[in-house]
């Protein structure tokens, strides 16, 4: 598309192409309002999603450009967050002015609904409000040292693509020695329209509607998801580790040990249900009932019979060894184990 030149074929006119998948189309011509040509002439036009120039008509006088080339374009934000836009894309950036003259922008009238913020180069951040989807419109004008466009009109287009954000609460990924209550939530800019969950295997969504208890042992993953009232779905997969049996461990009946040297003993800890495939042994060490020193063993093999050398902690003597195991659920053993340790 180029300016209108005179004397030739149509004897000047404005014309208004839209483009379609690449190629620019022809939408409109508007002839002069005077027959001879001279006058200036204008439209203004709007058309949502498209990309669209309008050409004023110009003549050998050049002060007579007096309308600005526009290519009118929504400008497109998240519903429930601010639209930052920088002067090269901003509202100035496809105007233009009499020659040789600086534009400027001024606020017009306000959004319909959100509130903007427009500087002098034509940048603004728009603010949608909360809860909004649809269209919004604000009016400016531009203005040089010795002209002021009328208003134009800009358009916003607050759309929700986004999905609902879900939330779990705390149940993390960790082993757990109780019944777990489940809690769902899940937050979106616009509305939250529906949550379901179901247990991984099976098919049936349930709808959520409050807090549910998981008593099953083991690991059991759930799936959830959430819808928007514009459509927009999120899903979320979690597992609820369960544990609620105490562990029990089994120690040899003798262990000896050196003074500065180690000390060699043999257990098992036993686990039918394990809370994952480890777990930590605490070994004591008592003369009488007094307590003589400790150490412990960290991420021992459930279900496997285990022999370890350990640094003796302990002065010479006879003593009583005292095993302790739990799982990583924190399940502690009712019964410790006991061994007879002799120092030399």
């Amino acid at each position: 598309a180029g300016p209108w030149k005179r004397r030739i074929g149509d004897s000047g006119a404005v014309y208004c192409f839209v483009r379609r998948g690449g190629t620019w189309h022809r939408r409109a011509r508007i002839g002069h309002l005077e027959k001879d040509g001279q006058s200036g002439v204008g439209i203004g036009v709007a058309v949502a999603g498209d990309d669209l120039i309008v050409l004023p008509g110009t003549d050998s006088d050049p002060r007579r450009r007096r309308n600005a080339v526009r290519v009118y374009r929504p400008y497109i934000a998240e519903a429930g967050r601010p639209l930052q836009v920088e002067a090269d894309r901003g509202v100035l950036s496809n105007d233009t002015g009499p020659a040789d003259e600086s534009l400027s922008a001024e606020l017009a009238s306000a959004p319909v609904h959100g509130l903007v913020d427009l500087a002098a180069d034509g940048s603004f951040v728009y603010t949608p409000p909360v809860g909004f989807v649809g269209t919004d419109t604000f009016t400016y004008r531009a203005r040089s040292t010795s002209w002021q466009s009328a208003p134009a009109t800009v358009t916003v287009r607050v759309d929700d693509s986004t999905a609902p954000l879900i939330d779990i609460g705390e149940i993390g990924s960790r082993w757990l020695s109780t019944p777990v209550t489940v809690v769902l939530s899940a937050s979106d800019a616009t509305r939250v329209a529906r949550v379901e969950y179901r247990r991984a295997a099976a098919k049936r969504w349930q709808r959520y509607r409050s807090p549910f208890k998981v008593r099953r042992q083991g690991t059991t993953t759930f799936a959830v998801r959430a819808s928007d009232k514009r459509g927009n779905t999120s899903k979320l997969r979690f597992k609820v580790r369960l544990d609620s049996r105490r562990p029990s461990i089994q120690a040899s009946k003798k262990a000896t040990g050196r003074r500065g040297g180690r000390i060699t003993i043999s257990f098992r800890i036993v686990d039918p249900r394990p809370g994952g495939p480890w777990a930590d042994v605490t070994i004591e060490a008592f003369k009488g009932r007094a307590a003589q020193g400790s150490t412990t063993l960290r991420r021992q093999r459930v279900n496997r019979q285990l022999t370890r050398r350990i640094e003796c902690f302990v002065e010479p003597g006879r003593y009583r060894l005292v095993l302790t195991a739990r799982d990583a659920a924190g399940n502690r053993q009712r019964r410790a184990a006991s061994s007879v340790l002799i120092v030399r």
